[in-house]
């Protein structure tokens, strides 16, 4: 099952969006750990990763902090970031 299975894409994005502008969040790149089975909460949506979703860990080069998404929420967060910083 995707997360856009459990959430529609559109909500992420508005999550993703106040996370944003909240700082929780970060607007800055981030270099890539790990891609692999979900653990824990997802960053972007807030819901929680399962073994047979697929999870993407990347490091924020700001706060140095780690970030957990799933991999639809991973690529809206990205997106949402560069949109932000160009404008």
């Amino acid at each position: 099952m995707l997360v856009t299975d459990i959430m529609d894409a559109n909500l992420i994005r508005h999550l993703t969006q106040r996370r944003l502008q909240d700082g929780r969040l970060p607007h800055g790149h981030s270099v890539e750990l790990w891609f692999g089975p979900g653990t824990g909460i997802c960053d972007g949506c807030g819901t929680a990763m399962t073994a047979h979703q697929r999870m993407v860990v990347r490091i924020d080069f700001q706060g140095w902090r780690e970030l957990r998404f799933h991999e639809a929420c991973f690529e809206i967060w990205d997106d949402e970031r560069v949109k932000g910083a160009a404008a």
